[in-house]
C-alpha cells in the first residue's frame, strides 16, 4: 500500500481488551431484505460475508427490539429468542472473515409506518417529525418506556448468546432514542423530558441496562457502543452544543465506542457554538479526548476520502454506501490499487456484488441515494 494510507491499517485496541485489525468499519446499513416476520433472508449472508473480508469492524443493519419499533419494510427483528439461530449465522459469517461483529439495536419510534406496527406508532410526546412521520404518534407512558429499556437489554442478551462481539444502540437519524434527546420531539415534563439532562435520560438508561446485561451474561469481552446524529435542522432541534454535551454524557457512561452519523466527514456545525468553522467530527474528537473510541465517516468513496476522514480525529472510519458499491475497497487500498476503486453503482451488477435483490430494488427506486443511480430510470428487475 502507499505509505500515506498505512495509518488506516493500524490495529485499534478497545479498553476491554478486544482489538480490531484496522481502522476501517463497515457502517450499519439498512438493506430492506429480511422477511415479513423479521427473520433473515439467506441472501443477506453472502452480502455481509463479502464486506467483512479485510474489514476491522462490521456493524450490522439495525434490528428492532420490539415489534412496534419496526421502521421499514425488510427490517429484521430481535424481539424474542426465536431469532437467535439467525443471529448465530450472521455473527459467525462476520467473525469467520476476521472482523469484529457488532449488532445494532433499534426502535423507530414516531417515524414507524403504521402498517408495520399495527397502527401503534409511539414517540416521547406524540409529536410528528416533519417529512418523516406518516401519522401523528401516540405519547409513550412511563411503563412503556421502562418496557423499551428492558427490550434493549434483552436484545443485548440475545446478541451475546448469538456470539457477537458487541452491540451498538441506534440513537441516530431521528429514531426513538434521538426523539428523546431532541427538544423538538420531546416536550415531556416528567423524568424523561423538560431539561437537557432529562432528555438524555432514556439513552443513558438503555446504556445502563445493557451494561447490567453484559455483566450478567457475557463470559468474554463484549463491546457496547452508541450511534447518534449531532444536529437537527428542526426548530427547536439538536445543536452542536447539545451534541458535545451528549458526547460528554456518553463518555461518562463508559461506553466502549461512540459512532457519529454525519452526511459528510467534513461537515461543519450549523448552530450552537460561537465558532462554527471546525468539522463536527473534530469537535467531537476533542470533546472525547481519547477517553473512548470514536467512529465516524460520511460520504467516503475514494482512498483519499478515507484518509481525510481519519484525519478529522476519529479512531476508525465508517464506510456505508461505498462498501455496497465496492466490496473490495479495503483490499484495493491495502494492495496499492486504490485507483481501481469503483465509486458508482452500475446497472445490472446485483448478482456480481452479492447484493440482496430487495435491497437492490430499493436502491434503484430512489435515484440519487447511491452514486451512479441519479439519471437511470428504475426497472424492478434490472438485477
Amino acid at each position: 500500500m502507499k505509505t500515506k494510507f498505512a495509518s488506516l491499517f493500524n490495529p485499534l485496541h478497545f479498553k476491554n481488551g478486544l482489538k480490531s485489525r484496522n481502522r476501517i468499519t463497515l457502517a450499519p446499513m439498512t438493506h430492506y431484505s429480511s422477511f415479513e416476520d423479521g427473520s433473515m433472508n439467506p441472501e443477506e449472508l453472502p452480502y455481509i460475508k463479502r464486506r467483512s473480508k479485510e474489514t476491522g469492524i462490521v456493524i450490522t443493519a439495525c434490528y428492532a427490539v420490539t415489534p412496534e419499533g419496526k421502521a421499514y419494510v425488510g427490517e429484521p427483528l430481535i424481539c424474542n429468542d426465536s431469532y437467535i439461530p439467525d443471529l448465530k449465522k450472521l455473527a459467525k459469517t462476520i467473525k469467520d472473515e476476521g472482523a469484529l461483529a457488532i449488532l445494532q439495536l433499534h426502535h423507530g419510534g414516531g417515524v414507524c409506518p403504521p402498517e408495520l406496527v399495527d397502527g401503534n406508532v409511539v414517540s416521547p410526546s406524540g409529536i410528528a417529525t416533519p417529512d418523516r412521520s406518516v401519522v401523528t404518534p401516540r405519547e409513550l407512558t412511563s411503563n412503556e418506556i421502562e418496557e423499551i429499556i428492558i427490550a434493549f437489554g434483552e436484545g443485548t442478551r440475545r446478541a451475546i448468546e448469538a456470539g457477537f462481539d458487541g452491540v451498538e444502540m441506534h440513537g441516530a437519524y431521528g429514531y426513538l432514542l434521538q426523539q428523546f434527546i431532541s427538544p423538538y420531539t420531546n416536550r415531556r415534563t416528567d423524568e424523561w423530558g423538560g431539561s437537557q439532562k432529562k432528555r438524555f435520560a432514556l439513552p443513558l438508561r438503555v446504556i445502563e441496562q445493557a451494561k447490567n446485561v453484559i455483566r450478567k451474561h457475557a463470559t468474554q469481552p463484549f463491546l457496547l457502543g452508541y450511534r447518534f446524529s449531532p444536529e437537527e435542522s428542526l426548530q427547536p432541534g439538536l445543536t452542536m452544543r447539545d451534541a458535545l454535551d451528549f458526547t460528554e454524557a456518553l463518555v461518562k457512561s463508559n461506553v466502549d465506542f461512540i459512532d457519529v452519523l454525519v452526511n459528510s466527514y467534513d461537515s461543519k456545525p450549523r448552530a450552537g457554538l460561537d465558532d462554527l468553522s471546525e468539522k463536527r467530527l473534530t469537535l467531537i474528537s476533542k470533546q472525547i479526548n481519547n477517553r473512548t473510541v470514536l467512529l465516524g465517516g460520511g460520504s467516503i468513496y475514494t482512498a483519499e476520502d478515507g484518509l481525510n476522514a481519519y484525519l478529522t480525529g476519529v479512531d476508525a472510519i465508517t464506510i456505508a454506501r461505498e462498501m455496497v458499491i465496492e466490496p473490495e475497497w479495503i483490499t484495493k487500498v491495502k494492495s496499492g490499487k486504490e485507483d481501481t476503486i469503483t465509486t458508482e453503482l452500475k446497472e445490472g451488477t446485483c448478482a456480481e456484488l452479492d447484493i440482496p435483490v430487495p435491497f437492490w430494488n430499493v436502491i434503484w427506486s430512489a435515484p440519487g441515494w447511491f452514486s451512479g443511480t441519479e439519471k437511470i430510470e428504475y426497472k424492478k428487475n434490472n438485477h
